[in-house]
């Protein structure tokens, strides 16, 4: 008892140094010691083991308490996970089902700047698509860059290919 009370008073002192990184020496170097230098230097090592000891049961009362936490967020990583594989089997279905839908039913994004007309369309319908303006007030715009095949722009037929101006 005697001893870890000095241990740990020497502790307190030497904890300066250890801050600043504790030195280890050589062989070579310990046996060049005299010996009061070397029961310093076996001191500060039984010292050092203290404060590692102590960092390491902390360490230890810390990942007691963290735990719970740590399950929890396996749990919770485990349900997305689960949503993830979920999501992608729905994905991989509306894919398919995309795939069945008839050609002429398909909306065309044309990166050339085009759009194919399909029946129920109107220039109003056309601009508002993301894929083109997302503004139906733009239509104006695709009317005057076609105005040489659109006659009126209240009349456009299915299989038009429309011009659309970036």
């Amino acid at each position: 008892m005697r001893k870890l009370i000095l241990l740990a008073i020497l502790a307190i002192f030497m904890l300066p140094v250890f801050l600043q990184g504790f030195t280890y020496l050589s062989d070579a170097e310990y046996l060049a010691l005299c010996g009061d230098e070397r029961r310093e230097y076996i001191a500060a090592l039984e010292a050092e083991m203290l404060l590692l000891e102590a960092r390491r049961l902390e360490a230890m009362e810390t990942n007691y308490v963290l735990e719970p936490e740590v399950e929890e967020l396996r749990r919770r990583l485990n349900e997305v996970n689960s949503e993830v594989a979920s999501l992608e089997n729905r994905r991989t279905t509306v894919v398919t089902t995309r795939s069945e839908i008839p050609e002429e039913n398909v909306i065309r994004r044309n990166p050339d700047g085009e759009y194919v007309v399909r029946t129920g369309d109107s220039l109003w319908r056309i601009a508002g698509f993301d894929f083109i303006y997302n503004d139906n007030v733009r239509w104006p715009e695709i009317y005057r860059a076609n105005q040489n095949q659109i006659n009126n722009p209240d009349l456009i037929y299915p299989g038009q290919i429309l011009v659309i101006p970036r």
